[in-house]
């Protein structure tokens, strides 16, 4: 890079003069605008430390994770508990905790396939199917989607922006049209083989929890499911991002869209997703088996093809590809089983599409069920823990306020920078810097999710809260949330950019990582960022500030990549830089990551898992115990 600003962060300093030094010696004379949920407010700090000290601190200064988070009895609100949403939380917390995981388990799971539709998979039974036999693929599609969240047929996408982009209101976006077991990418890859291998042997094990298996038949069965997702990953491999331009998106009819993709069977999918307990969620399904309702297919010919070639891999391959299904809910959902034994390695995990969910851990019982918790129920998770650790609602508006006032102040220093790059046009500036002012970002939690009235509006269609296992719990509440979503996929309308969280995220309040939202421009900081013993009291506060700025860094970093540059600054896609510009701010955007990670403390401190397990699980086990 040709401007001085990189050569001092290359040398390990870009930080330090470019966002550190310009708070610490403007911020008693600048006030920006912070947006916070749905309002708007001011914030301002004061403090002064010479440069050389900053300096000094940043290379010198030794900073040690918190230990412990400690919530008094006395913070709790009783009236809070008697909420409707607390009780659910509660309800499936005392669920968990008094449930021994085993195999019995994750064949409730299994069970659930062969009493809706008959089916006994191959390498537990040895059974055998004809295309006669098999179910229609439209409805099993979204069982397994609704249910298990697995897609092996075709994958729904919601974009937010479809009125504007269109001029019109299609419901329904074709992406990828089906998920694999592994990244696609992975398999022509060199340590491909070693990876499958492992794959297999694990794979076995988990067989043999739940059935009495021949190793070396199941080996040969599971090989076979493999070799099925090899063949179709080459249809996946060849472009993994969206077009930017319109041109890529067909808009058809529903009823068009039969024509299309006859196997696809798009109104028995679309009907299945408002059924519950054979009961049709009321005001929906007329609407949306609409003949004229328009869908967006994104690529035609591309998803033509790709529906054409999973539905000829099912039909002519049936045994091997149940068995494929059958492996992704195993692995999905192994932390159902007692398995602390079967060690996983990073490589695997890794290279799997979905990742595994973190759960059973018998050796931390609280922590594990907390987890669950927090993926099914995020919306009431994140309530219980803002409403323990802040009683008092303006408490939590202050400490807001002071995260708000330091991102803010990141924010503009990478505007500033933008505004100095000699090669940018005036139009892509323009863009770029109105991209930053546009971000709808979220500090602790979005708005409504503090709202107990908006919460047990949420939930007042669950009825499934009764003496169940943890299994059936789950699968029960994660088809509650997969109706919501389709719920918002068919009313139309857009996605509000100050409340995009609420189509529901499972890191609400447990992980100290951002969450990047492209199609909406906007990033949300979870809970721990806002707590007040996120470093040693006993730190300056510009630590404070580095250990933040750090992360609203690599958050705009994840902004301006390839995937953000293709959309401008509402989210939209749009064709706004020429190829060059896209190139050198990518490499820009790597520049400036690679030294957060410098300045940051680097990979040695592994404060996500700390803040993880203190901050987020201890605060809602206090609550629920």
């Amino acid at each position: 890079m040709s401007h001085p600003i990189f050569f001092s962060f290359q040398e390990g300093h870009f930080f330090l003069f470019r966002v550190a030094v310009e708070f610490i010696q403007g911020v008693c004379s600048k006030r920006e605008r912070v947006l916070i949920g749905e309002s708007s407010e001011k914030g301002e700090s004061s403090g002064s430390l010479a440069i050389h000290s900053v300096a000094e601190l940043l290379l010198t200064q030794k900073v040690e994770a918190p230990v412990a988070h400690q919530i008094s009895s006395s913070q709790l609100s009783q009236s809070y508990q008697i909420q409707r949403f607390a009780k659910i939380g509660k309800s499936f917390f005392q669920a968990c905790s008094g449930q021994h995981f085993n195999a019995s388990l994750i064949k409730i799971f299994i069970d659930k396939i062969d009493e809706k539709f008959g089916i006994k998979f191959p390498l537990l039974s040895n059974a055998t199917y004809d295309s006669a036999t098999l179910p229609e693929i439209g409805e099993f599609g979204h069982f397994l989607s609704s249910t298990y969240d697995i897609h092996p047929f075709f994958k729904v996408d919601v974009q937010p922006n479809l009125r504007k982009q269109f001029n019109t209101n299609p419901y329904l976006l074709t992406y990828n049209g089906f998920e694999l077991t592994f990244q696609p990418q992975i398999y022509g890859q060199l340590e491909w083989r070693e990876i499958k291998e492992e794959y297999i042997e694990i794979s076995v094990k988990f067989l043999g929890k739940i059935a009495d298996i021949d190793a070396n038949s199941a080996k040969i069965s599971i090989l076979r499911a493999i070799e099925i997702e090899e063949k179709l990953a080459e249809l996946l491999t060849a472009s993994t991002q969206r077009h930017t331009q319109d041109s890529d998106y067909d808009i058809v009819s529903l009823h068009d869209f039969h024509h299309l993709f006859p196997f696809f069977k798009i109104s028995g999918f679309i009907r299945g997703i408002y059924q519950n307990e054979g009961k049709n969620i009321t005001n929906f399904l007329q609407y949306i088996l609409n003949r004229q309702s328009k869908v967006a297919i994104y690529h035609k010919p591309r998803q033509i093809e790709r529906h054409y070639a999973v539905c000829t891999a099912f039909k002519q391959e049936k045994n091997a590809f149940l068995d494929s299904i059958l492996l992704r809910i195993l692995w999905k959902y192994q932390f159902f089983f007692d398995a602390k034994e079967i060690q996983i390695s990073e490589r695997l995990r890794s290279s799997l599409f979905q990742p595994l969910i973190s759960g059973n851990d018998e050796s931390d019982k609280r922590k594990s069920c907390l987890s669950l918790l927090s993926h099914v129920y995020p919306p009431i998770f994140g309530n219980l823990a803002v409403k323990a650790l802040y009683p008092k609602n303006d408490d939590f508006k202050i400490r807001q306020k002071e995260v708000a006032t330091i991102a803010e102040y990141v924010l503009q220093s990478f505007e500033d920078i933008f505004n100095q790059l000699s090669w940018l046009s005036l139009s892509e500036k323009k863009v770029l810097t109105s991209k930053i002012k546009e971000i709808s970002r979220i500090y602790g939690a979005p708005k409504w999710v503090l709202d107990g009235k908006k919460l047990d509006l949420l939930y007042s269609n669950l009825t499934h809260i009764r003496n169940a296992d943890i299994a059936t719990r789950w699968l029960e509440a994660n088809a509650f949330k997969r109706i919501k979503m389709y719920q918002r996929l068919t009313q139309g309308g857009e996605i509000r950019r100050d409340d995009f969280l609420s189509a529901f995220s499972s890191q609400i309040t447990t992980e100290f990582e951002a969450t990047v939202d492209y199609d909406t421009n906007s990033f949300y900081l979870p809970l721990p960022f806002l707590e007040r013993d996120l470093v040693h009291e006993g730190h300056p506060a510009i630590w404070k500030f580095v250990m933040i700025g750090d992360k609203i860094g690599k958050i705009l970093g994840k902004l301006f990549d390839e995937s953000g540059l293709e959309r401008n600054e509402l989210g939209m896609f749009s064709k706004w830089m020429k190829a060059e510009t896209r190139k050198r701010v990518k490499e820009m955007v790597d520049e400036l990551e690679k030294g957060y990670e410098v300045i940051g403390g680097g990979r040695g401190w592994n404060i996500n898992e700390e803040l993880a397990e203190n901050v987020g699980l201890k605060v809602i086990g206090s609550l629920l115990l």
